[in-house]
């Protein structure tokens, strides 16, 4: 076990009264270990008065259980449908699932990852960051729906058309100094108008469909990056049917921001805008009525413009949905509303119960506020044993824990842990012999390697706080290190029991146990008392 230098603030220690005797002095259970030995404690004081790894009965408020706390972000998650071909398919994923460097569908939670909980009951909960550019959904790139051509020119139209691919865009600079470029961009459209000056008109052109039933009950939905609008620039997009009635919307910086046909005055990603066409007012050269609609265009005058759509669809007579998110209203009342038009990233409740567009779609870079607890990680990163604490006035036992924390690392996640807390179990401060935290380490420690690590002493902020305070064990976590808590915590009789969850067939763990430990360890008792130690390893089958 390599040492870890984590720093030193040690803090007075004040322990209750140890072992009695001339000139007795008080000291910690681990420095009684340190002087004779785990073994010949073991059979000085009995046998199976240590009990090596027990179980922890979490739920008995008498077992520390510090926590780290912060973010993961989970750079792809597939909501729903199959993502793969072949052995791997994964169908769908929850935000703390991620995929390991083998390829393979990994947990969070196997490590001791879950949500962040609630912070109170007046306050909102949206641990779950999301935003729009980063949705790979089918409803962003399906428009027009049933359209196809002849994309390898056999002669067949086998390909679905998209209104993301540049290929069915046409473009027109003539009446422009600059120049206009509809590409290809990561799963959007990227158009690019340069060299503009004031009067210079150029645009971009969709018209590979038609729609001639329901116009004015759809939507126009858009995902928009816009990279740049200088200041002067003016774009307009309109939907245009058969003899050039139009409804039109702007991408301008002296637009309206709450105009209704206003998509985006400033720079930013993951801009969504909705709106049901027959809520705008028709414009354009044609007969005044809107039906037939043949044309997308986007116009981009006197100056520059740089944006990608990232969606576009003029399908659905439905807007839709980006999640559930908690807020407070005026009178500081907690509330909710389901988000339609996000700018930016976004919180949400979770993705549990959301539908079109996230519904069976690939999530980037989805960000969740989590705590990695003791209570749920491995079994194996948790190390408790138990010991006779009679000479310690009014306790019977003490309970000896280390929590390690060692959070799993892959291509695909990334860590931001801002603190380990913990909650302060005990009224008495005495009962607190070793509280103290490391990092910085090689492997999750044991019990046995307590004296090889340079730990950074925290015990007067237990002894010094209330049952029930949240406490600030460390804010120097790092997600990839391995860190450790180690406790020392003086019970009171029948408190040993309340902690312990035995399993049927007994304790399990590190160094077995089980039933014939169940039965030996009496036995091994009484033979320690009277100095049957040979007898006794006969009986265990020893030398």
């Amino acid at each position: 076990m390599s040492k870890s230098n984590s720093g030193s603030d040690a803090q007075a220690t004040n322990f209750p009264s140890g072992p009695t005797g001339p000139s007795a002095p008080a000291v910690s259970r681990r420095t009684f270990m340190k002087g004779i030995g785990a073994a010949a404690a073991a059979s000085v004081v009995g046998a199976g008065t240590v009990s090596a790894q027990a179980a922890l009965n979490f739920e008995s408020g008498l077992v520390q259980a510090p926590y780290l706390e912060g973010t993961v972000t989970v750079e792809t998650v597939h909501v729903g449908g199959t993502t793969r071909d072949g052995e791997d398919d994964i169908d769908s994923m929850g935000v703390l699932d991620y995929i390991a460097d083998d390829g393979s569908l990994a947990s969070l939670k196997d490590a001791g990852t879950v949500i962040a909980p609630r912070e109170d009951e007046s306050t909102p909960h949206n641990p779950v960051t999301l935003r729009a550019d980063r949705i790979d959904a089918e409803d962003f790139r399906s428009f027009p729906r049933g359209e196809t051509y002849d994309e390898d020119g056999d002669g067949d139209a086998e390909t679905d058309v998209s209104a993301l691919d540049a290929t069915h865009w046409t473009t027109d600079a003539s009446g422009s100094t600059g120049t206009i470029d509809v590409t290809d961009a990561d799963d959007a459209l990227s158009v690019v108008v340069s060299g503009q000056a004031s009067g210079d008109v150029a645009t971009a052109t969709f018209t590979d469909f038609s729609i001639g039933d329901g116009e004015q009950r759809k939507y126009l939905q858009l995902v928009a990056n816009v990279n740049s609008l200088p200041s002067g620039t003016s774009a307009t997009l309109s939907v245009i049917d058969e003899d050039g009635d139009a409804k039109a919307f702007d991408i301008d910086p002296s637009a309206d921001p709450d105009a209704n046909t206003t998509i985006a005055t400033a720079t930013g990603s993951g801009q969504v805008f909705q709106v049901q066409l027959g809520e705008i007012s028709t414009s354009g050269s044609g007969d005044g009525t809107f039906a037939n609609i043949e044309k997308v265009e986007l116009s981009v005058s006197d100056a520059d413009l740089d944006v990608e759509l990232h969606a576009l669809n003029l399908d659905r007579e439905t807007q839709w949905s980006f999640g559930t998110n908690e807020y407070t209203n005026s009178d500081d009342e907690l509330e909710t509303q389901t988000l339609h038009e996000p700018n930016g990233e976004f919180s949400i409740v979770g993705i549990d119960d959301v539908s079109v567009p996230l519904a069976e779609a690939t999530l980037r870079n989805v960000t969740s506020d989590v705590r990695v607890e003791a209570s749920e990680i491995p079994a194996d990163d948790v190390n408790s044993e138990f010991s006779d604490a009679s000479d310690y006035g009014g306790y019977s036992d003490l309970h000896e824990t280390i929590f390690g924390f060692d959070l799993p690392s892959a291509y695909e996640i990334s860590w931001a842990i801002s603190s380990m807390m913990d909650e302060i179990r005990f009224h008495s401060g005495d009962r607190y012999l070793s509280a103290e935290f490391a990092t910085g380490l090689d492997e999750v420690p044991t019990v046995e390697d307590v004296e090889d690590i340079d730990w950074t002493d925290r015990r007067s902020t237990y002894a010094d706080g209330s049952k029930g305070d949240e406490v600030s064990v460390s804010s120097t976590v790092s997600a990839s290190e391995i860190a450790a808590v180690h406790f020392e915590v003086l019970l009171e009789s029948g408190e040993k029991g309340s902690i312990e969850s035995v399993p049927m067939g007994g304790p399990t763990g590190r160094e077995g146990g089980g039933l014939l430990s169940t039965i030996m360890g009496p036995v091994g008792a009484l033979l320690s008392a009277i100095g049957g130690i040979g007898l006794f390893k006969y009986f265990r089958g020893g030398a």
